[in-house]
């Protein structure tokens, strides 16, 4: 399924005459619980640093982007399920205001982990609500949620952080014409 999306998505999108290229390198950490239903229940709290990447087109002010992110859940309480990394992709859309602020909703479409021993899957959403240091400096806060589960470990996993971010966005603009065009000539 992902794979699929994201087909679509770049073949869709690349046909946009108009639209640049963009690129934006995503660090952040921040809080929030994490609730596996088959350890006993138990909600815990947990911090939450996090790195990926966004990788698309934009039109003017509005962003189409591939999204993945690493994010590392640290119990705060306990440790006995140690710390799991949560790996998710996904798409989104983001759109600059006419202020220095950008927000941004996408679908986190394959969220996995491992939690003991069984690697669960499932998918996610996540809201961000973005303010421009500089034209190439974002600092944003986000809030994020996974549900993630396995059919035969009987595993049901809810995560869910905010965190601040900061990111980096690249613009690529490319020329008019290519370098097949001057080989032509």
């Amino acid at each position: 399924m992902l794979r699929s999306s994201l087909i679509i998505f770049f073949l869709f999108i690349s046909n946009i005459a108009s639209a640049n290229m963009y690129f934006e390198p995503v660090v952040g950490y921040g809080t929030g619980s994490y609730k596996n239903s088959s350890g006993g229940g138990t909600t815990d709290s947990v911090v939450s640093p996090s790195v990926g990447f966004k990788f698309g087109y934009f039109v003017r002010y509005v962003y189409l982007v591939a999204d993945a992110r690493y994010t590392i859940i640290n119990a705060k309480e306990s440790v006995a399920e140690g710390s799991p990394a949560l790996t998710s992709y996904g798409v989104g859309i983001g759109w600059d205001w006419n202020l220095p602020i950008r927000t941004f909703f996408g679908l986190d479409i394959n969220s996995s982990m491992t939690v003991q021993d069984s690697k669960i899957s499932g998918s996610g959403k996540r809201f961000a609500l973005g303010y421009y240091l500089s034209l190439n400096a974002l600092l944003s806060l986000e809030i994020v949620s996974h549900k993630l589960s396995d059919d035969n470990s009987g595993i049901d996993v809810t995560a869910t952080q905010t965190l601040i971010t900061f990111s980096f966005p690249i613009e690529f603009v490319y020329p008019q014409t290519s370098w097949k065009d001057k080989v032509r000539r």
